[in-house]
């Protein structure tokens, strides 16, 4: 399975930016998983290309939304969740070649984004990357209510790799994945998150499985039907990477020394760090055309104050008002 673990290089001079907004307005029943209210589209992102009065947009949805609360620790199980302050957790999606090809996209991007951009030879990962750091800032600005330009923002790399916003800037936190169609953002004012997404395809090696999965996962694949077993250890690889960075640690991490329930979806009680995070874990379909894609959030709950929450979907929405991916939240029943 390819996972997209996406690194910030340093900083270079780029073009000025010149941007415009124009409202748009729509209507419509919301699916899945929503509170039964109508899709709230953003202002577009216009771009003018510098060749002239075309302009192009790139326009989003609130598809569904969720509340969610953490669960109570032993010093507060007594205490409901604070509902006077509710956190937002937005995950944003689109395709990556809609992102990739808009016009003058370096209006959107920051130095360090084109100069990493500038280095790439293939042109897969150099769409994937504008893709990705495209959708980033678009979920950045709009956390703060656009008070600070795409373009502006500054972002570092952590000792340890991880990808963050600079020292002065909001202390917003977030996490980047795609597949070689869909690119995925995550932003929290809040809490440490991980998001990570994949394509299903054929089912995984023996080999793969041996080397990715504790006792207790060996033991559930080993009587998973052939068909499907595909989808069974996608779900299981998207946890555990998105966990890997919630924590900060990426491909450090021994995979086997991270078991998953998959039934009640939960980390078991001995995986690292598991006591300083009490991960919380949301998983939802991404179905682009004819592909299938799994999502998996992971939310870092312990580091903040027990409060009410919100998961809100943003997804991409094509001019002739029909979505270009769709979101379905997984109904994990305990």
């Amino acid at each position: 399975m390819t996972s997209s673990r996406d690194q910030i290089s340093a900083l270079s001079a780029s073009a000025a930016t010149n941007r415009q907004e124009r409202p748009a307005t729509v209507s419509r029943p919301v699916g899945i998983g929503s509170t039964h209210q109508p899709f709230r589209p953003l202002p577009p992102l216009n771009i003018r290309d510098g060749r002239g009065p075309t302009y192009a947009k790139l326009s989003f949805v609130e598809g569904w939304r969720k509340n969610i609360s953490p669960r109570p620790s032993p010093q507060t199980s007594e205490r409901s969740p604070d509902t006077s302050t509710t956190e937002r957790i937005t995950v944003w999606s689109a395709p990556v070649g809609r992102l990739a090809n808009v016009r003058a996209y370096q209006d959107l991007l920051g130095p360090e984004d084109l100069l990493a951009v500038s280095q790439m030879r293939c042109s897969a990962n150099r769409d994937c990357t504008i893709a990705g750091r495209v959708l980033l800032r678009r979920a950045l600005s709009h956390a703060v209510g656009d008070r600070i330009e795409p373009r502006d923002w500054r972002l570092t790399v952590e000792p340890n790799g991880k990808p963050v916003v600079a020292a002065g800037w909001p202390p917003l936190h977030f996490s980047i994945s795609h597949t070689d169609q869909i690119a995925v953002v995550v932003v929290s004012g809040a809490f440490p998150i991980g998001v990570d997404v994949e394509t299903v395809n054929e089912g995984p090696s023996r080999d793969l499985i041996a080397t990715c999965c504790c006792p207790s996962e060996r033991l559930l694949f080993n009587a998973t039907a052939p068909h499907q077993l595909s989808h069974e250890f996608t779900r299981l690889w998207t946890l555990k990477e998105a966990y890997a960075k919630m924590i900060g640690v990426g491909h450090e991490l021994d995979f086997a020394s991270l078991g998953f329930s998959l039934e009640r979806l939960h980390v078991l009680s001995d995986a690292p760090y598991r006591e300083h995070y009490d991960p919380h874990f949301e998983t939802m379909w991404i179905s682009h055309g004819r592909t299938l894609s799994h999502l998996a959030l992971a939310i870092g709950f312990s580091a903040a104050p027990e409060r009410n929450v919100d998961l809100v979907i943003m997804t991409s929405r094509t001019d002739d008002d029909s979505q270009d991916a769709v979101a379905v939240p997984s109904l994990n029943i305990e």
